[in-house]
């Protein structure tokens, strides 16, 4: 008997405690989540249309779901519908896919540590590949030439033109005498040069935008002296490459930040402010691992 009353006693517990959660849970709720509700029942019955719909909705309703999983929620549905048409424009071609790294692959099984064909240097490789892609696609010539030299054209300017500035930048501090300071602080201790070695180029790859220019200047700068603060100038210079890379990721100048801002339609101050977290903690992670 006093099995059964104890039963009956939880299942009054079991009563109240589902009352008070699920007026909780009404309590709590918002307009917006419960068109998110309806819209995955319609998700999981492979309604899309329906569902797609309703995200959409959900988008201008207030929810405890943030604007960035509601489209996540939608990208999916593009995923799952079955559009003939889309299928054909995202279709991939695996022989064009294949063709830039064409010069990739002649460097690597041409370079000293293979050498399964004579070694060609990079301008020889990168024509060799825009021939075979020409000989592929087969474009219009006229058009084709002048994409070309463009394309040359930008590259003397986006890549020489910041090689050219990172020297500018290295002379400088050498002229002024900032190197030489920064090297006698980093002989004094191996733990400045750690840090330095990771967060300087960090730093002005925040700054600058730019990941190469940072590397460029650190590496002509401090790395040649790496073995003054009891480090291998690979090891070094791996830091500085790597460090740079992060500082860039989270730079609000540079210009692949400044596009992907724009594409999400937020400021890239915020996208620099999202990664500014992550970036400083590899940052500190490939560090402690290298140095």
């Amino acid at each position: 008997m006093r099995y059964f009353l104890y039963i009956f006693d939880m299942h009054r517990v079991f009563f109240v405690l589902t009352v008070l959660f699920s007026f909780f849970l009404f309590s709590c709720s918002k307009p917006g989540d419960l068109t998110i509700s309806r819209a995955m029942k319609s998700y999981q019955s492979q309604d899309y249309d329906t569902a797609l719909s309703l995200f959409k909705e959900s988008l201008e309703e207030d929810s405890h779901y943030s604007p960035e999983l509601i489209y996540n929620f939608i990208a999916s549905i593009y995923l799952q519908q079955d559009d003939v048409e889309d299928e054909q424009v995202f279709r991939v071609n695996y022989l064009y896919a294949a063709i830039p790294i064409i010069p990739l692959v002649l460097l690597v099984v041409g370079s000293k540590q293979v050498q399964l064909i004579p070694e060609i240097s990079v301008p020889v490789a990168m024509l060799v590949g825009t021939a075979i892609g020409c000989v592929v696609v087969r474009p219009d010539v006229k058009e084709a030439t002048k994409k070309f030299f463009r394309g040359t054209g930008d590259g003397m300017c986006d890549v020489v033109g910041l090689i050219a500035a990172a020297a500018c930048f290295t002379a400088g501090m050498k002229t002024i005498g900032l190197t030489d300071a920064l090297i006698e602080a980093m002989k004094s201790s191996q733990q400045i040069a750690q840090i330095a070695a990771a967060y300087g180029p960090f730093i002005i790859g925040a700054v600058s935008g730019s990941g190469n220019a940072a590397a460029l200047a650190f590496n002509g700068a401090v790395t040649p002296h790496a073995a003054d603060f009891g480090y291998g100038i690979v090891e070094l210079g791996s830091m500085a490459q790597i460090g740079a890379g992060l500082g860039r990721c989270m730079s609000p100048v540079a210009g692949a930040g400044i596009i992907l801002a724009k594409m999400a339609g937020v400021a890239p101050m915020e996208l620099a402010k999202r990664n500014a977290i992550p970036t400083i903690a590899a940052a500190l992670v490939v560090m402690l691992t290298l140095l």
